[in-house]
C-alpha cells in the first residue's frame, strides 16, 4: 500500500475489532509515529482510545477512535482511502 501521497488520508472502520486492529498495527510499519494521527482517523462502534502496538517503546503513541456514526463529519473533498471492516468478524 502506498502512504507517501500528503493529501490523501486513510480511514479505518471497525478500528477496535479484530481486523480493524491487525490493519492499524500493520499502517505503523508504514508511518512514522508523529504522522499517523494526521494521517489515519479510525472509527469504531463508539469513542475509544487504543494504545499503538507497532511502534518501539518509546514511540508509543494513543489512536483516538471515533465513532462511526461520524464518519460523515469527516470524509469531505479530501482524497481518502477507505479500509472497512466494520462488523467483519474472524471467521
Amino acid at each position: 500500500m502506498k502512504t507517501r501521497s500528503v493529501d490523501s488520508r486513510i480511514y479505518v472502520t471497525g478500528a477496535t475489532g479484530w481486523m480493524g486492529r491487525t490493519f492499524l498495527h500493520e499502517l505503523q510499519s508504514l508511518i512514522p509515529a508523529n504522522e499517523f494521527n494526521k494521517k489515519v482517523i479510525a472509527f469504531g462502534s463508539k469513542t475509544n482510545i487504543i494504545t499503538s502496538t507497532n511502534y518501539h517503546k518509546n514511540d508509543k503513541i494513543e489512536i483516538k477512535i471515533k465513532p462511526l456514526t461520524d464518519i460523515g463529519k469527516y470524509a469531505g473533498s479530501e482524497k481518502m482511502v477507505l479500509f472497512h471492516s466494520a462488523f467483519l468478524t474472524r471467521d
